[in-house]
């Protein structure tokens, strides 16, 4: 529920205010209700705003009566549907990094790909660089810039 909110109320930290309100911080609050909650941290921080958030949510009910904690949160019918909207649809699955390149057993067979994916899914095939005159050993490989991964 706190990422729900966190995503309605500033889009996770994307606008941290001032609002219309004089909201601030990645949880937006006002800072006569910091006052309250804040625990004497800073209204910027994710780290002090989420636990805040959290404390606003208890002391108003939550989670025996979350929406009555969220409607003190923000007292609008429509802020209450968007958060519950937002806290039932799946996060979007986070892309995942590469692993780095490595270089290929001599006693292992490769398929040519640099990172063996799941079947019937094709990986670019890394590319060779030009080793230069000072460089020893053998040349490094690189990923083509052309292609992103999945």
């Amino acid at each position: 529920m706190l990422a729900a909110i966190g995503e309605v109320e500033s889009g996770f930290g994307q606008n941290d205010g001032p609002s219309s309100a004089g909201a601030l911080g990645p949880m937006q609050f006002e800072p006569s209700t910091w006052a309250l909650y804040g625990d004497g941290g800073n209204i910027m921080n994710p780290a002090d705003a989420i636990p805040a958030a959290a404390r606003l949510l208890v002391a108003n009910g939550a989670p025996g009566n979350l929406q009555q904690a969220i409607l003190a949160y923000n007292h609008s019918a429509s802020y209450l549907t968007d958060v519950l909207d937002q806290a039932a649809t799946p996060p979007a699955a986070p892309r995942r990094s590469p692993p780095p390149p490595t270089a290929p057993s001599a006693s292992k067979k490769t398929s040519g790909r640099c990172h063996p994916g799941p079947p019937g899914r094709s990986s670019p095939t890394p590319k060779l660089s030009s080793a230069s005159p000072t460089s020893t050993g053998p040349p490094a490989r690189t990923r083509s810039t052309a292609q992103a991964w999945p």
